[in-house]
């Protein structure tokens, strides 16, 4: 599995810029500059464990109080060996996104003490524009920009997984101003037990003493993305379609299982997955 970190380095004091050893490490850079920035610095895509990426963390750190390296995700290249390894996956962010209908607000059942976020059995509600609009008839999908929102799955594509054998209770309509069916978000009411997964990037915060929800929170000092691992004993517990006990963030994460990823695969060339691993 390569995986490459998107970063930016963010200085604000004009002697460090000035720094050679700075200039110097900009200019191995450049070559891996995007074309996006982030508040007007330079976006860069790399080797998370190549030898550059090693020398750029390495440098923050002697300079931490001058410079902040702005970890912006990181894009992870799964190989044919690493889906046949895989026991689940965590469905990515799609390229193409769709807007929510501010008129027409999700609400989440929020815990008034942590802030933990449950979906509901309220619909979302999407603008009809952009690309939903125009690939109704398509296999595709598109993140809902809000957060925790997760994916839209366009209708051609749900009434394919249906027919591959993935039951029509794991998808939840998505729905116009004007009752216009958009397409589906993932729904399920199987959670996955109590430290199922063991995900590295993100630290455990404690339980809600209210609504007993498990909050974890992404590791700022994590600058290598770590594989997510599902212990063993709990692979019977997954389900094609599931939700993280825990609370990432304060949002539940969709886990899907191999068969949900095989198809959507199939059918969306675009389509990202984040392969889950037993643990040793």
């Amino acid at each position: 599995m390569k995986i490459r970190a998107e970063f930016a380095l963010s200085c604000e004091n004009n002697r460090i810029r000035k720094n050679k050893k700075f200039s110097f490490l900009l200019d191995k850079l450049k070559k891996y500059k995007q074309k996006d920035e982030w508040i007007g610095d330079a976006i860069y895509s790399i080797d998370q464990n190549g030898d550059l990426y090693k020398q750029v963390i390495e440098f923050c750190s002697i300079y931490k109080k001058d410079i902040r390296l702005i970890k912006l995700g990181h894009s992870v290249e799964v190989t044919d060996e690493d889906r046949e390894r895989a026991v689940a996956f965590y469905p990515s962010l799609p390229v193409y996104y769709c807007e929510e209908d501010w008129e027409r607000v999700y609400e989440y059942d929020e815990c008034d003490f942590c802030y933990c976020k449950r979906r509901t059995d309220s619909c979302f509600h999407v603008q009809i524009k952009g690309y939903i609009k125009n690939h109704q008839n398509d296999y595709g999908m598109a993140g809902i920009d809000r957060a925790g929102g997760g994916i839209l799955l366009l209708p051609e594509l749900v009434k394919k997984m249906i027919l591959e054998g993935i039951h029509e209770k794991y998808f939840q309509p998505v729905y116009s101003r004007g009752k216009k069916l958009m397409g589906y978000t993932y729904i399920t009411d199987n959670i996955l037990p109590e430290g199922a997964l063991i995900d590295t990037n993100y630290r455990y915060l404690g339980k809600c003493p209210v609504c007993g929800g498990v909050k974890l929170k992404e590791i700022e000092e994590q600058y290598r993305f770590q594989p997510k691992k599902l212990k063993k004993d709990m692979l019977k517990d997954v389900q094609d379609v599931n939700f993280t006990y825990e609370f990432y963030d304060e949002y539940r994460e969709i886990v899907v299982s191999k068969r949900v990823e095989e198809i959507i695969r199939k059918y969306v060339k675009y389509a990202e997955f984040i392969p889950i691993f037993l643990s040793e």
